[in-house]
């Protein structure tokens, strides 16, 4: 059961970050937070490049930046994707760094959480649908 939980807290945040408002995203280096200038200075970002953002999650870790990441490294229009969690800070930030061959990197974010919200989707029924032929065949 505690594969179930994961799954639909994965589905539920990939689908609340695919629902997240861009008009939040701030462009000036100065008014980020230091751990953002931090993350973004240790991918190699600099604010001319348009190939390559730093994405803030809230209240994640690993365990969403890792399956975010293992679905858009599998992109062929990604030339890197990687994520940090600073252990520096109280609050809990992931910064997630994604690098685009070809295309905008917001567009791939929005890609991979569309894609990690079907691929939780199917594990869901997968395990539904195993659990009722389990059931019905111990019943």
């Amino acid at each position: 059961m505690k594969k179930n939980r994961i799954r639909r807290y994965l589905t539920r945040r990939a689908k609340e970050k695919l629902a997240v408002d861009e008009s939040e995203k701030s462009s000036d280096v100065t008014s980020k937070p230091q751990e953002e200038i931090i993350a973004s200075q240790q991918a190699g970002e600099t604010d001319d490049d348009e190939n390559a953002k730093t994405f803030v999650f809230e209240d994640e870790g690993h365990t969403f930046g890792n399956v975010l990441k293992s679905i858009i490294s599998d992109d062929p229009d990604v030339e890197f994707c990687g994520y940090i969690v600073p252990q520096t800070t109280n609050s809990k930030k992931m910064y997630f760094r994604i690098k685009a061959k070809n295309g905008k990197p917001e567009d791939i974010l929005r890609k991979g959480l569309a894609s990690l919200c079907k691929v939780c989707e199917m594990a869901n029924q997968t395990l539904e649908n195993s659990m009722e032929r389990y059931r019905s065949s111990h019943s």
